[in-house]
């Protein structure tokens, strides 16, 4: 594609998703889980299958912990994951869903990584489906309504992990917090569904400069853009204050 018609595209792309109202993907439609599904639990999320989550849950949040070393890069196992993780978070009659979910990193450097783009390459099957889950994920992120997405974010998030994270509905900042949307500097798109959201988040003009100059945005920029809802000085403090907003609205 040639830069000017990438351009007009991505402008009208944003400037489309920056006057909606509602939330982008609104009429996707949720997967439900069967009965008989791990997802269908009603006492908790299951153990992710691959064990790239850890769960730690009051009455009415539950804190994921993500941990793929080194980078948390989004890979099948870790995407799968998610995707599970998700799928149970919807509601259904009978089934008790947490108000809050917490997003963190065992990782100290990294929040969430980029897809790996090994998977392009791959001829299996689990190689395949992953990009789909992953723009399923972000989709799941804008329409379960029930609960709110919280982005504990402390290290390094670009990519697919910038994507997932603008796609939750908080976005909390520590002192190593850096964001990025590298791919138009390697010449493709982000592509599962992100850059939809940066326009109704931080403006047209601000996502623009940022998705196609590809600049990595810090704790203290992020918060001054709206990106962050805030920022703290120390990883302890965002951890309280993310506690403690996460346990006044449950």
């Amino acid at each position: 594609m040639k830069p000017q018609a990438f351009l007009v595209l991505l402008t009208a792309t944003l400037s489309l998703f920056t006057t909606s109202l509602g939330r982008p993907f609104g009429s996707h439609e949720a997967l439900a889980p069967r009965s008989s599904d791990p997802q269908a639990n009603t006492n908790g999320p299951p153990p992710s299958r691959h064990g790239k989550l850890t769960f730690t849950q009051t009455v009415n949040v539950t804190r994921v912990t993500i941990n793929n070393p080194p980078i948390n890069l989004l890979t099948i196992e870790l995407i799968s994951d998610l995707y599970e993780f998700l799928l149970w978070t919807q509601p259904f009659p009978g089934k008790t869903t947490p108000k809050v979910v917490i997003f963190s990193s065992a990782l100290p450097d990294f929040f969430i990584s980029h897809f790996d783009l090994v998977n392009l390459q791959s001829s299996d099957p689990a190689a395949a489906a992953a990009l789909p889950q992953l723009v399923a994920c972000g989709r799941l992120l804008q329409n379960i309504t029930s609960t709110a997405f919280i982005a504990e974010i402390n290290g390094r998030t670009f990519g697919g992990g910038q994507e997932l994270s603008s796609q939750m509905d908080m976005r909390f900042a520590g002192p190593n917090a850096l964001v990025s949307q590298y791919e138009n500097s390697c010449g493709f798109v982000a592509m599962a569904g992100g850059q939809l959201s940066l326009g109704p988040i931080i403006g047209k003009a601000r996502a623009m400069e940022h998705l196609l100059a590809s600049k990595t945005i810090d704790a203290k920029t992020g918060t001054d853009i709206g990106l962050f809802n805030a920022q703290y000085g120390d990883p302890g403090t965002l951890r309280r204050e993310v506690d403690a907003l996460a346990a006044r609205i449950g």
